[in-house]
């Protein structure tokens, strides 16, 4: 059993992450940086100096820590694209954990849903050095999912969220666990874990870097394509691997929403629990579950 607690109350503003940075590390100003908030993280980005992600919800130091490991274990790797190194973890024991990183130089992309051969050609160029890492060298990597539960997830999914929808989503949500399951291949690669537009960094047409890797694993490589199919579709998604991968991946596109929800559950934010799950209710509704454009599995 995963350790439970009180949830999170998300009526009171998590505090201003540049206070809680410069706590952590007062030798940096950080006044001046820009701060972002996502699911999990608030991220404070100084101009000309590193950034500071720290935890959004419960247990937020053994989270920081996890990612800390992983940074540190790709940044020993001879990791072929740039990526954020990592400098240093908050070592108290609060809640809000945080992660002090280099700053990886670019722009975000103003289009995520752009698909044009361009990008397809970026994604196919960059799934390629994922798989040319050689495995050896990441085997300290946590194992797929961890991010959400891990071993635990099909165990959290199944006490904490199926209850939650109504019986025909439910049944959705136990036969998406299972599939995914019973289908992910023992070959493993390297896999960003959240990889798409949103984590790519640019320098005009050139790909500066990848950022938020607290989801590497060695994985599935349809881990990487599910995300895709988020963004641009499955036939998209089809010129950048095989069939039996492209399969996998909407399998496991099925299953994103319940990864979030049961993240959240871990975290204790019960009102992002519940934004997945609908995400999820939605797209079963919808008959857009593994595609956005209504494909399904063969």
């Amino acid at each position: 059993m995963w350790a439970m607690g009180s949830a999170v109350d998300q009526d009171v503003a998590p505090p201003d992450v540049r206070v809680v940075a410069a706590r952590f590390w007062p030798e940096w100003d950080w006044s001046a940086a820009r701060a972002t908030n996502g699911a999990f993280h608030q991220v404070a980005v100084l101009p000309d100096g590193p950034v500071a992600r720290v935890t959004i919800g419960r247990d937020g130091s053994r989270r920081a820590a996890r990612e800390h490991r992983i940074l540190r274990i790709l940044s020993t790797s001879d990791f072929p694209l740039r990526i954020p190194e990592p400098l240093a973890t908050s070592e108290e024991a609060t809640a809000a954990g945080a992660v002090l990183m280099s700053q990886v130089p670019g722009r975000p992309s103003l289009d995520v849903a752009d698909r044009s051969q361009f990008r397809m050609k970026v994604y196919a160029e960059t799934l390629t050095l994922f798989r040319q890492i050689p495995v050896s060298c990441l085997t300290d990597l946590p194992p797929p999912r961890s991010w959400c539960g891990g071993m635990l997830w099909t165990e959290i999914v199944a006490e904490e969220l199926v209850p939650r929808l109504s019986a025909d989503a439910g049944a959705a949500a136990s036969a998406a666990i299972e599939d995914v399951l019973s289908s992910e291949t023992e070959e493993v690669t390297f896999c960003h874990g959240d990889f798409g537009p949103h984590n790519m960094l640019w320098a005009g047409d050139d790909l500066s870097g990848l950022i938020d890797l607290d989801h590497a694993c060695l994985g599935d490589p349809a881990t990487d394509i599910a995300p895709l199919i988020g963004f641009h579709g499955a036939r998209a998604a089809s010129q950048l691997c095989s069939s039996a991968v492209l399969q996998r991946a909407m399998l496991l596109r099925a299953t994103l929403p319940l990864q979030v929800a049961a993240s959240a559950v871990l975290a204790g934010l019960d009102g992002l629990r519940d934004h997945a799950l609908h995400n999820f209710r939605r797209r079963v509704a919808h008959g857009t579950l593994f595609d956005p454009e209504g494909m399904t599995p063969e």
